[in-house]
């Protein structure tokens, strides 16, 4: 048997939550203030992770930078070339 590829059973599932979220509105299981109030709430957690995933990555991200930071500013011998004003010898 064929193996589905990942985002083939990631819509799969999607579709079928869909459906479950239909069924049970339509059987008086889910109202209209039940589906608001998810809504509310689960745009709060959202929010609240994509914050803190933010701030995660970008610590994570000048934490690794900081060696790199430290070497660019200890000087280094680098050879005067004649005619590269950009090279200079240090003492």
């Amino acid at each position: 048997m064929k193996k589905l590829p990942r985002e083939l059973i990631l819509l799969i599932i999607r579709h079928g939550l869909s459906a479950l979220g239909v069924l049970l509105m339509s059987q008086g299981f889910l109202t209209d203030e039940d589906s608001r109030l998810f809504v509310q709430g689960a745009g709060e957690i959202l929010g609240g992770i994509l914050t803190i995933a933010g701030l995660a990555w970008s610590a994570q991200r000048k934490v690794a930078r900081a060696p790199r930071a430290e070497i660019a500013r200890q000087p280094h011998h680098t050879p005067a070339r004649p005619g590269n004003p950009r090279r200079r010898r240090l003492p």
